[in-house]
């Protein structure tokens, strides 16, 4: 099951999806040396599988947009971080 490419826009504009991090690290140090950003959607309380709605998005306009949103995201929370 493939969730449309307008539904991922309607999310985006609804505020539905969210950024989990998956840090990185450095086993010879251990210690984190970075981290990516994961996309995640919750919908009506369940949080769906990136394999549902990611690929409906390739190669539309959609993926733009989500890519802005991931850069801005990131960024609005790296400074908290920081």
């Amino acid at each position: 099951m493939s969730i449309p490419s307008e539904k991922v826009r309607e999310a985006l504009a609804r505020g539905e999806l969210f950024l989990e991090y998956l840090p990185l690290m450095a086993v010879p140090e251990g210690r984190c040396v970075g981290a990516e950003a994961l996309v995640r959607w919750r919908r009506a309380g369940v949080v769906l599988a990136p394999d549902l709605f990611l690929p409906a998005i390739e190669e539309t306009p959609v993926s733009g947009l989500l890519t802005y949103w991931v850069i801005e995201t990131v960024a609005a929370e790296l400074g908290d971080w920081l």
